[in-house]
């Protein structure tokens, strides 16, 4: 019987050397506020009214709405031009 989960031991990348928090988000610094004011180093960080959340939530909506229909289209197309080499 294989085991697919079974642990060889051998070491794919050590991460020793790392300290923890580099890797694993501290959330004891993001609720004392650390060094400076958010959105100075974090721009993702700023704070947006509600007019400006929605509006960018309908923007990327709509992106994502007008490449399904290109995507529609194209499968539509493709269908269209088979059905006629086919003659169905």
């Amino acid at each position: 019987m294989r085991r697919d989960d079974y642990d060889d031991g051998r070491t794919v990348a050590d991460m020793s050397a790392i300290p923890e928090r580099r890797w694993r988000p501290a959330k004891r610094q993001a609720q004392a506020g650390a060094e400076g004011a958010p959105g100075e180093d974090r721009p993702w960080e700023t704070q947006m009214t509600r007019q400006e959340r929605l509006a960018a939530v309908f923007g990327a909506m709509g992106a994502a709405l007008l490449i399904g229909l290109i995507y529609l289209a194209a499968f539509g197309i493709v269908i269209f031009l088979l059905l006629k080499v086919w003659g169905a």
